[in-house]
């Protein structure tokens, strides 16, 4: 009597398209990709070589675009997607997609869902963020909330609306960006020291706030500021800007002396440059903002930021293509009346430079000068390396760290 011969699969060869494929799987779904190879051969082959490896290998989009495409699919099945839900969340994180992308993705399908089901994929969102302990660690009492400006409205950050006592930390966003440049340093200092009340907010013409009426000058923004505090009920506050926010900051400084405790001057200047006018000229002679960004980028960020695409990158280049050519504009043309140097020494409270020493756009050259401006033994600067133009997108860490360094100087 002969023995049947049972056919055994080989081991799966390992082919361009299958490794591609198997690229995009995390752990879990590697290991029951695994256990379905012993069990039907065929399907797992079917799967990894034709419906993920050839997808893959000829898709003209990325490993984390395609992720996010399947957590909206996932999304859109409802609570039968569960499972799927989870295997694509941890595998767009596992490729650079931030928890911020994520719970911006299910904002942008509350467009295209009902509103059960939109929350009820906000609350599996956050369930499986939790459990892969990525669910972003905001203060207990943090809002996010719309302030009215006189004239416009703004949205606010505010780690603690509660607290009444202590002297907050306020943070001032760079030209074309807006509150949620901030997001990494205010993450940091809430979880370094939960006691410090953090706000940041949209200055005028960028962010929610990007259909106020135009601003005119530095001043203008100052005064902006100005309201805000009053409308918050804050008398007092440590006040830092960068960049842009870092001129808006000075002229606040100079403008209403009786309010800020101390000054934090990132990665700014104190004199206008003239192509900061050809900037706005640029974009109003285009009809657009888009010809300028490749170049905004490169002098923003190190080549390797850009390289990795990393999630700062991706913010910064969204915000400029969707800003307007006016609020550009304006922007450039307050920018470009920046005229503090002679007057810094006015400034009676403590000033913190922080510089970058890779900044291709205030670098050292820049920065040491408004340190000399203020007078010897005026200010304190601090030199980040490595520290870019946009230091809190690249090096948000580093710069939460130095402020909380100096803030301790002031007795906090």
């Amino acid at each position: 009597m002969s023995s049947r011969q049972v056919d055994t699969p080989r081991p799966e060869e390992e082919t361009p398209s299958n490794q591609v494929g198997k690229s995009l799987c995390d752990a879990v779904m590697s290991q029951n990709l695994s256990k379905l190879a012993k069990s039907n051969h065929t399907l797992s082959r079917f799967i990894t070589e034709d419906v993920w490896g050839k997808l893959a290998t000829n898709s003209l989009i990325g490993d984390r675009e395609w992720c996010l495409v399947a957590i909206m699919a996932s999304m859109s099945v409802g609570s039968d997607a569960a499972d799927q839900l989870a295997t694509y969340i941890a595998m767009a994180l596992r490729h650079g997609v931030t928890e911020v992308e994520i719970q911006d993705l299910v904002a942008q399908a509350g467009v295209f869902y009902s509103l059960p089901k939109t929350i009820a994929a906000q609350q599996r969102v956050d369930e499986i963020l939790l459990a892969l302990d990525h669910l972003p660690r905001l203060p207990r009492n943090y809002l996010e909330r719309q302030l009215w400006l006189g004239d416009h409205h703004t949205m606010i950050c505010d780690s603690n609306p509660t607290d009444n006592t202590s002297v907050p930390i306020i943070l001032v966003h760079a030209l074309g960006l807006d509150r949620r440049m901030w997001h990494q340093v205010f993450l940091q200092i809430s979880y370094s020291s939960p006691s410090v009340r953090l706000i940041s907010y949209d200055l005028r013409g960028h962010g929610h706030a990007r259909s106020a009426p135009q601003v005119t000058s530095l001043d203008h923004l100052a005064d902006d500021l100005a309201t805000l505090l009053s409308a918050l009920n804050i008398t007092t506050a440590d006040i830092y800007g960068q960049s842009y926010g870092g001129a808006v900051v000075q002229y606040f400084g100079l403008r209403y002396a009786s309010i800020p405790r101390s000054l934090g001057l990132v990665t700014t200047a104190a004199e206008g440059q003239a192509s900061w006018v050809e900037r706005a000229t640029r974009a109003e002679t285009a009809g657009s903002v888009s010809p300028l960004l490749p170049e905004t980028i490169i002098r923003w960020f190190t080549p390797q930021a850009i390289a990795r695409n990393e999630w700062g990158v991706r913010y910064a280049r969204a915000c400029v293509e969707r800003i307007s050519v006016q609020n550009w504009a304006s922007a450039w043309r307050a920018m470009s009346g920046l005229d503090t140097l002679s007057r810094l020494r006015e400034i009676q409270v403590p000033i913190h430079i922080i510089c970058g020493k890779q900044d291709a756009s205030t670098g050292p050259k820049w920065m040491t000068k408004l340190r000399d401006a203020c007078g010897l033994g005026r200010a304190t600067y601090a030199e980040l390396d490595p520290g870019v133009h946009m230091m809190a997108l690249e090096q948000g860490i580093a710069l939460a760290e130095e402020i909380l360094r100096f803030r301790e100087g002031l007795g906090d």
